[in-house]
């Protein structure tokens, strides 16, 4: 048999500086963090225009050409970037218009079929709803919405917006 055994813990400075209180407090963490994504602000509003634009320049192309499966797919892909964008900066309306954009362009997606007036509807819509253009009042953003939204039963389309109320 053996005797009792000793055990050594060595001191060691990682473990030192985990123990001892320190760094920032949670406060100055969420303010630094709220600045921090506030400068970028402008660059993300100009992402949201060029976003836009690229859109509109799928919809100018499909009066000519009609958009096929691939083309909805990087408008949708747009509309989320605007939607992430959106939600960030506090532009609910124009995360709104967008979430409302991406059901009809996943329903377009699924079936094969599109309707390129119902997206030059949402197009103006985004326009509407995104800086700089000036701000509507409550009640004028929610018709916008409900039209918008009237437009998806139109095309068939439940709007996932609506689950969430």
């Amino acid at each position: 048999m053996t005797g009792p055994v000793k055990k050594f813990f060595p001191n060691n400075r990682i473990e030192e500086l985990v123990r001892r209180p320190g760094g920032v407090s949670r406060e100055q963490a969420l303010t630094k963090a709220t600045a921090a994504v506030a400068s970028l602000r402008e660059e993300s509003i100009a992402d949201v225009a060029k976003s836009i634009a690229t859109i509109g320049k799928f919809v100018e192309n499909g009066r000519t050409t009609p958009l096929n499966r691939s083309q909805m797919r990087t408008i949708l892909w747009h509309c989320d970037r605007i939607i992430v964008l959106a939600g960030t900066y506090d532009l609910e309306f124009l995360a709104g218009v967008a979430m409302r954009f991406c059901d009809l362009l996943g329903r377009f997606v699924e079936t094969g079929e599109g309707d390129l007036e119902a997206v030059a509807v949402f197009l103006r819509s985004l326009r509407l709803a995104a800086p700089p253009s000036p701000p509507l009042d409550e009640h004028h953003k929610d018709e916008v919405l409900r039209e918008l939204s009237r437009i998806l039963i139109h095309c068939g389309v439940r709007p996932a917006i609506l689950e969430h109320f």
